[in-house]
């Protein structure tokens, strides 16, 4: 049973394609919207890659070494070896809330946050850091933060004291379970200090 996409995903994947993307690498990125500062930049890194390919293409076309059928092929060998190069393959195989693409294969989103990393800042969250955190309440979500600094042991304790103000501030504004959720928060930092 094939996937039905929303039509303006469709449109982005429409689009990816005809920059010279793979149907994988459209498919997973046609998630983002067109504006997407690192997506910009993933498609202009992408249409010089091209014309560079396309420079080399013409001159082996015309010295006869290579055959107009063998192009895409070989472009395709391009972008394989783009991938091994900068270290965008899948490491680890599906594992989580991936997309399920199998161990050794190109990564798109690898890709797109190599660039993510340079792009100017965007607003929102990038849709690779999206999570589900599967049986877990507000609450205990709320205090993954708190546990982290327990183990590790790396918070200061005047970055613990500034904490507990900051959550003593928020329980004078919250109601109902909110402020159940920041009174347990703050006696788990309260802890830390003892």
């Amino acid at each position: 049973m094939a996937r039905r996409y929303s039509k303006s995903r469709e449109q982005r994947y429409g689009y990816l394609v005809s920059r010279y993307f793979t149907p994988l690498e459209a498919r997973e990125l046609s998630t983002l919207e067109r504006e997407t500062p690192a997506l910009k930049l993933v498609i202009f890194d992408r249409e010089r890659r091209r014309a560079r390919f396309e420079e080399i293409a013409s001159r082996k076309l015309r010295l006869g070494v290579w055959r107009r059928r063998d192009i895409p092929a070989k472009w395709m060998n391009n972008l394989s070896r783009m991938y091994t190069q900068r270290g965008w393959r899948v490491q680890e195989g599906p594992i989580g809330n991936q997309p399920s693409m199998p161990r050794g294969s190109p990564n798109p989103w690898a890709m797109y946050r190599s660039f993510e990393r340079i792009a100017p800042k965007s607003r929102g969250v990038s849709p690779w850091q999206l999570r589900k955190v599967f049986g877990k309440t507000r609450l205990e979500r709320g205090l993954i933060f708190i546990q982290r600094a327990e183990r590790r042991g790396g918070a200061s304790l005047d970055q613990v004291r500034q904490w507990i103000g900051e959550k003593d501030a928020a329980i004078k504004r919250a109601r109902g379970g909110r402020r159940k959720q920041l009174i347990v928060e703050r006696d788990r930092l309260e802890r830390l200090l003892a």
